[in-house]
């Protein structure tokens, strides 16, 4: 049986925003329905949306008031659409008038350090729950060596952790890292290292994106058997040989960039995909 590609996927988020979980909630569909056609490498990276936010947090209708101008009406409507759109991906949230917005930086450290455990998707999911659907502080010391207990880490590792701040300074890092690479909004995907699709796109879109990189990691069996000109005619057919499945449809629309070569690119149908090989160049310390 061919042996399946993996693809890489970076996913630049906080535990504080909704339209993260969201976004991986249907990035889940998208594997799910690749499965026995690729095999996935989930890497979480930070991000803070309000890095100053006091442990105490801020009320949640406040805090939209405050920073985007928002309503109390426009709000509770905001809230609303996403609690719909979570449930249906099955993911609850459970806002409701005393909901507040906390810092995420402790919570970032853990996720550094479960990296090294393979740890990191429980670990986020556990803080998604303990925030959204629990309504719990996610900055409180004794709510996250719950958390890391019940996921199978070792609490009192994690309480060193984050009294001696041991991964501060490579949260930080990582931070400005993606910020400085054009990374300003979450959630935010990075495929194989090469390209950046932001927001919390459709699983369908989603699902385009993985069959477009696929396609990008057989093209090099497909350079030595056929000129350029015929490359693209015959590419859907060797994604069916390189997967051993059968041919799934890959183009739906806008624009697609799939790197042909490393410095040739290529442009066929999708949305909002970007290469962004180029963060990786520059710092290749980022695992």
């Amino acid at each position: 049986m061919p042996k399946l590609p993996t693809v890489r996927i970076d996913i630049v988020s906080d535990i504080m925003c909704p339209w993260c979980i969201i976004g991986y909630k249907r990035l889940e569909q998208a594997m799910l329905k690749m499965q026995g056609i690729a095999k996935f490498n989930i890497v979480w990276q930070p991000f803070e949306l309000n890095p100053d936010m006091p442990i105490e947090g801020e009320n949640l209708g406040a805090h939209l008031r405050d920073k985007y101008g928002s309503t109390k009406e426009q709000s509770i409507k905001s809230r609303q659409q996403i609690i719909e759109i979570g449930k249906a991906l099955g993911f609850e949230f459970h806002f409701n008038e005393n909901s507040r917005i906390f810092n995420s930086f402790l919570a970032h450290q853990l996720l550094h350090w479960a990296k090294s455990y393979n740890k990191q998707t429980v670990l986020k999911l556990a803080l998604f729950d303990l925030y959204f659907t629990q309504q719990k502080n996610p900055s409180e010391l004794l709510l996250l060596l719950n958390v890391v207990e019940k996921v199978g880490l070792d609490r009192n590792a994690a309480k060193e952790i984050l009294e001696t701040q041991r991964y501060a300074q490579a949260v930080r890092d990582d931070q400005s890292f993606w910020a400085k690479n054009d990374v300003q909004a979450v959630p935010a995907f990075i495929f194989n290292k090469q390209y950046l699709l932001s927001g919390a796109q459709q699983p369908q879109i989603l699902q385009d994106v993985i069959e477009t990189i696929i396609l990008h990691q057989c093209h090099h069996r497909l350079a030595d058997l056929f000129p350029i000109q015929e490359q693209r005619q015959h590419a859907r057919g060797l994604f069916t040989q390189c997967c051993g499945c059968v041919s799934i449809a890959v183009i739906v629309a806008g624009t697609l960039i799939i790197l042909f070569d490393w410095w040739l690119i290529d442009a066929i149908e999708t949305q909002g995909l970007r290469p962004a090989f180029f963060c990786y160049h520059a710092r290749n310390q980022v695992e």
